[in-house]
């Protein structure tokens, strides 16, 4: 059985809706009788050296192969950003990236997910009077989102969680500017060696970040280009593939 992990959960405890003690004794079965396990982000090693030393590699999720790259860093008017993810109570808050809005009226936004927050985003969108510079859309294929990345200036993303989300690798393979926020206990390595911006976890921060990369597009240009070198070299498409490829095959020898 080859299993893939994330965040310290098997994917599919997730998917079912499962949680407590079921979540926990599904895990641990899934782990017992796994014969090779992939986790997704780095900051998952430490749990599963502890639970399964020696059957495990690291092997990042699986992007789009058609990424078209960004052409242009010098924005042509209003100062365009663009969030992808869930909105999400508990790990991923939107709402924090409109607060930092509020004090920028150069900076248009588009935020495309949904959530258990969705409706206090758009409320609150309608309520700070955002209409004119902010879109929200509640779904939108992949394929679509990643055809307008490089038409935004910067890709911004809120989360607790310590890995980097599939959103930020796409927009980062696009040779768009990313920034983060700082998340309790550190950050997953590839945040660092990426070069994506990070600030911290607060409008404040969100709000200096967003507003000293509007100004500098020469320090886009060098962010977005270092994401792009790194994403080709450890998220490529081609090279995730042959490797996830090769391990299946080693493992259902």
């Amino acid at each position: 059985m080859l299993i893939t992990f994330a965040e310290g959960e098997v994917w599919g405890t997730r998917f079912f809706g499962w949680s407590g003690k079921d979540k926990k004794k599904t895990e641990k079965r899934s782990l017992q009788h796994a014969d090779f396990v992939m986790g997704v982000y780095s900051p998952i090693r430490p749990y599963l050296q502890k639970n399964l030393p020696a059957r495990f590699v690291i092997v990042p999720n699986l992007l789009s192969k058609k990424m078209p790259l960004k052409k242009t860093y010098q924005q042509k008017r209003n100062f365009r950003i663009i969030n992808v993810g869930r909105q999400d109570s508990n790990q991923k808050n939107p709402i924090i990236i409109l607060e930092a809005l509020k004090r920028l009226p150069h900076v248009h936004a588009t935020l495309v997910g949904n959530g258990d927050l969705h409706q206090k985003t758009v409320e609150f969108v309608k309520e700070n009077k955002l209409t004119e510079r902010v879109r929200l859309i509640l779904r939108c294929p992949n394929k679509k989102i990643i055809s307008q990345l490089g038409k935004y200036d910067l890709f911004v993303y809120h989360s607790l969680n310590w890995e980097v989300s599939k959103g930020c690798m796409e927009a980062a393979l696009c040779g768009l500017p990313v920034l983060v926020n700082q998340r309790p206990g550190g950050l997953a390595q590839e945040v660092r060696q990426a070069g994506f911006y990070v600030v911290k976890n607060s409008p404040q921060g969100f709000a200096h970040g967003i507003e000293k990369l509007a100004a500098n597009w020469r320090m886009r240009r060098s962010l977005g280009r270092k994401n792009l070198r790194y994403a080709q070299k450890n998220w490529d498409p081609q090279i995730v593939e042959a490797r996830q490829a090769e391990i299946t095959k080693r493992v259902l020898r």
